[in-house]
C-alpha cells in the first residue's frame, strides 16, 4: 500500500512537471512573437511590430539601439528618438508637461521621430475640436492643462476621402539627392496641411506631405502621418532603407520608446533576475528546494520491520502518556513497552525476589511451582490475572503473619 502511494506521488509530481514545461513553452512561443504587444512595438515580430526595425539598426557597429521603458524626461542628448504608433484623430491633445519634456529633448539635440496610426477617422469630418473636459474643481494651471499638439506645431493632420488603394509616396524637398530611391507604398489616407514655412517635406503622396520635418537650432522634429513604413511589412515587402537612413540622420543612438504604447519598466524580482543573470542560481535552489522536501516527506532508505515495530510501540506510549497524570503511569507504558506479555509474570517473581532478599522462600516455592506450567497456560489473559491474584495473595498471607 506504501508503494502504491509513493508511485502515485511520483506520477503526480510528474504530471505536474510537464504541466508546467508545456506552460512556459506556450508562454515562450507567445513572447517570442510579440503578439501580446501593442501594434508598432519594438518587442512585436509579426507584421504589425516594428521588430525588424530594431533587429537591423543593432547590427549595425557603427549604431547603439536602445529600448526606452521610462519617461522622457530620462532620455539622453544628441540622440535619435523614435515614437511609433501613435494613434491620432483630427486633434491630438497632450498635456503641457508633455509639451515641455518633447521641446525639452529637442532643445538638447535630440532628434524625434513621431509617426502616427489613423484612430477614429469619423472625427475628421468634425469641423471644431473637443479638447477632453477637466474637472471644474480643479484649475486649469501650465502644468495641467492640454494643449493641441498639431496647433503647437502650426500644422494639421488631414484625411483624404478621395484616396484609392494602391497609394505611394515619393522624395520630397527635404531627401537629400543620394537618398531618393523609387517611390514607397503610402496606405494611409492621413496627410499634413502645414501653416507654417519651417516644416519641409519629406515624402510626399501626390501633392500632400505625408512625412514633414522642422529644425531647431540644435535638434529637430519629423512627423510621419502613418507608421507603415517602419513596420516588419514594410521592411520586408519594401526597400525603404534610404528613407529610414535619413530619419535616423548622423546620430549613433538611436532610441525606440516603448512608454507611449503602455509598456513599461516595472522594478521587481523578475527585473533583477534578468538584469544580473540569477537565472540559473534559481532553476537550481527551486530544484534543491523540492528534493527537500520529498525527502522530508518520504524517506529514501527502506522501511525496517523491527524500526516500525518499535516506532508503533513507541507512538502508542507517547499516546499513553499524554493522558497520564502521575509517575506511575509512565512506569506502566515503559514496561509495555519493553516486557512481553508471557514474560510479565516471570519479571514480577524476578522484581519479588529482589524485593525480599532477607527472606525468599515464598517466592522461591512459587517460583518453581511457575516453572513446571507450560507456557501456552500462562498465555491467555485470564491466566495471567489469577497469577497476579495468587502472587497478591501469598504477599498478604505473609504480610498477616507477620503482623
Amino acid at each position: 500500500m506504501l508503494r502504491d502511494n509513493k508511485k502515485f506521488t511520483l506520477l503526480l509530481f510528474i504530471l505536474m512537471a510537464l504541466f508546467c514545461l508545456a506552460m512556459a513553452h506556450l508562454f515562450w512561443l507567445r513572447f517570442k512573437s510579440g503578439d501580446i504587444y501593442p501594434q508598432y512595438s519594438s518587442l512585436r515580430a509579426d507584421p504589425l511590430g516594428t521588430k525588424a526595425l530594431y533587429d537591423a539598426l543593432s547590427r549595425m557597429a557603427s549604431i547603439n539601439v536602445q529600448r526606452n521603458y521610462d519617461a522622457f524626461k530620462r532620455l539622453p542628448e544628441q540622440s535619435c528618438i523614435f515614437v511609433l504608433g501613435v494613434v491620432s484623430e483630427k486633434t491630438h491633445m497632450i498635456s503641457q508637461k508633455e509639451l515641455d519634456q518633447i521641446m525639452g529633448l529637442v532643445n538638447s539635440g535630440c532628434r524625434l521621430v513621431i509617426a502616427f496610426t489613423p484612430g477614429n477617422l469619423r472625427s475628421f469630418s468634425k469641423q471644431e475640436k473637443t479638447p477632453p473636459k477637466e474637472e471644474a474643481d480643479e484649475p486649469d494651471t501650465p502644468s495641467d492643462c492640454c494643449v493641441d499638439l498639431f496647433e503647437e506645431f502650426k500644422l494639421s493632420l488631414e484625411y483624404d476621402k478621395t484616396a484609392r488603394p494602391g497609394r505611394m509616396a515619393e522624395a520630397g524637398e527635404q531627401m537629400p539627392a543620394h537618398l531618393r530611391a523609387g517611390p514607397l507604398p503610402w496606405p494611409s489616407p492621413l496627410w499634413f496641411d502645414l501653416f507654417s514655412e519651417e516644416w519641409k517635406s519629406v515624402l510626399v503622396s501626390g501633392e500632400q506631405p505625408v512625412v514633414v520635418e522642422k529644425r531647431y537650432q540644435t535638434g529637430s522634429i519629423v512627423l510621419a502621418a502613418d507608421s507603415y513604413v517602419f513596420s516588419n511589412e514594410s521592411l520586408l515587402k519594401n526597400n525603404g532603407s534610404s528613407v529610414l537612413a535619413y530619419l535616423c540622420g548622423s546620430k549613433q543612438l538611436i532610441i525606440l520608446d516603448e512608454t507611449h504604447l503602455g509598456v513599461t519598466r516595472r522594478a521587481g524580482i523578475s527585473t533583477l533576475i534578468r538584469k544580473y543573470n540569477l537565472a540559473v542560481p534559481v532553476v537550481l535552489l527551486g530544484i534543491f528546494v523540492l528534493l527537500f522536501v520529498w525527502k522530508n516527506a518520504y524517506s529514501l532508505i527502506p522501511p525496517d520491520k523491527q524500526n516500525e515495530m518499535v516506532q508503533a510501540r513507541m507512538a502508542q506510549s507517547r499516546k499513553g502518556s499524554a493522558s497520564a497524570k502521575d509517575h506511575m503511569a509512565g512506569l506502566v507504558n515503559l514496561l509495555k513497552i519493553h516486557i512481553e506479555k508471557p514474560d510479565l509474570i516471570r519479571e514480577c517473581i524476578n522484581a519479588w525476589k529482589g524485593a525480599f532478599l532477607f527472606d525468599n522462600e515464598s517466592a522461591d516455592t512459587y517460583a518453581k511451582r511457575y516453572r513446571s506450567l507450560t507456557p501456552d497456560s500462562v498465555c491467555p489473559k485470564t491466566n495471567l490475572v489469577d497469577e497476579y491474584n495468587r502472587i497478591s495473595r501469598i504477599l498478604w498471607e505473609r504480610k498477616t503473619d507477620h503482623g
